[in-house]
Order: structure tokens, then C-alpha cells, then sequence
């Protein structure tokens, strides 16, 4: 992991903490829940987008960010990543973030994984020469019991052959809904 992935999680963790305590988000998560739509990505990342725009510290954010990954291990298709932003202190380095939801944890936990295989052959600039710091893939889902949630994402750790720290990746709960996060 690079030096600044603490520090760069911690970062994230404080965004995605304030995005989900806002009032409106819990709102759209309890009707998402309640009418049983499934495919919300879209609308997240539209709130998001609103949200890192009024962030204090972020300097600058982009969406869709294209990369050219390792062609070795990649066959040449261009990537895109969610969400870039750079933030004080960072020297115009981008943090980059990949969004993925699903009502199921065990779907979402599992796109995470697919994704984090392909993100790791990023190159270290953007096609639009946006300095790579660190990529976090970051996912919400309905939390159920946390337990059986840390049990599959360690299975998925051993398939997709991915040795997180402790202090590697997160878990988020939010208390006003009945959805949770997972970053790394």
C-alpha cells in the first residue's frame, strides 16, 4: 500500500461519514428501501457529486476519470473511475473513488473485489494527467449482521487473493438507516 493510504482512508471515511449523516441521504435510503428500487448508483453518485463540491478541504473533484491500465495484465481497455478529488495538503495529487451498491452485501462486496483486480493496473496518471495518490473502491448495501458481513468480505479477501490490514479497510454504520459501507 502506498504511505498515504491511512491518511488518504481517513479522508474518505470523514466524506463518506458526513455524506451518509445528512438528513435528505437517510430520507432517499429509507424510500429506496421502502419501494424497493435496485439500481441507485446513479443517484448516489449525482448526491455525492453535490456533496464533495461543498466539501471544506477538497479543492477540486472530477467524475469519470479515464485511465489506461497495465496492458500485460489488461488487454488495453481504458478504465474510468467514479470520482476524483484532491484535497489540502495533497500538492494536486487525486484520492479516486469507485462507487458500487447493491441491496445485497454479498453482490456489492464482490463487484468491490472485481473492481479493486482491475484498479490495481491503473497507471499512475489519469488520461488527463490527474496524479494518482490511491484508489479506494467504496460500496453500501443493507446491513444485516455485521459479523456474517466481515466473514464474507474474508472469503472474497482469499478468492480474489487480497491481503487487507486491520486498518486496510472499513466498515461504516450508519445509525439513521439500514444501510452500511464498506471501504478499501
Amino acid at each position: 500500500m502506498p504511505e498515504t493510504f491511512i491518511e488518504d482512508m481517513n479522508v474518505v471515511r470523514e466524506i463518506m461519514d458526513g455524506f451518509l449523516s445528512q438528513e435528505h441521504i437517510s430520507k432517499g435510503l429509507q424510500q429506496i428501501t421502502e419501494i424497493g428500487i435496485t439500481g441507485w448508483e446513479k443517484w448516489w453518485q449525482v448526491e455525492l457529486a453535490i456533496y464533495l463540491d461543498e466539501y471544506p478541504g477538497i479543492k477540486e473533484w472530477d467524475m469519470e476519470n479515464e485511465f489506461e491500465g497495465d496492458r500485460r495484465k489488461h488487454g488495453g481497455d481504458r478504465l474510468y473511475v467514479d470520482f476524483g478529488f484532491t484535497y489540502s495538503g495533497w500538492n494536486g495529487n487525486y484520492v479516486f473513488l469507485e462507487l458500487k451498491q447493491n441491496n445485497d452485501y454479498k453482490k456489492c462486496i464482490d463487484m468491490m473485489f472485481k473492481d479493486a483486480e482491475k484498479y490495481e493496473l491503473l497507471k499512475s496518471k489519469s488520461i488527463d494527467g490527474l496524479e494518482k495518490r490511491n484508489v479506494f473502491v467504496v460500496g453500501m448495501f443493507k446491513k444485516e449482521n455485521w459479523n456474517d458481513i466481515q466473514v464474507y468480505f474474508d472469503s472474497c479477501m482469499e478468492h480474489y487473493e487480497f491481503e487487507f490490514g486491520d486498518d486496510e479497510f472499513l466498515f461504516l454504520d450508519s445509525k439513521s438507516h439500514k444501510w452500511g459501507m464498506l471501504i478499501f
